[in-house]
């Protein structure tokens, strides 16, 4: 089903595994051990992503362009689910 990554064991999820292959950080720095602190890193992680994109697009002036328009409802949207 779609929560079928909480069934695995802490450390074997695929986000996981990819981090720690590329980064070679302690494996226990990386364990996420209760659904509460991956909801919250979660959550931290898709706001802060819609704020770095936002000031990207403020930088390069286009956040009043159509297409910057269109990018701040998307980036609205998926904050709100």
């Amino acid at each position: 089903g779609v929560f079928s990554g909480i069934l695995l064991p802490p450390g074997h999820a695929i986000g996981t595994a990819v981090i720690n292959k590329f980064t070679h950080m302690n494996e226990n720095f990386l364990n996420i051990m209760s659904i509460d602190e991956a909801v919250v890193i979660g959550l931290a992680l898709s706001l802060s992503s819609s704020a770095f994109v936002l000031q990207i697009l403020g930088d390069r002036g286009q956040l009043s362009t159509k297409f910057g328009a269109a990018t701040l409802g998307v980036l609205l949207m998926q904050d709100i689910a």
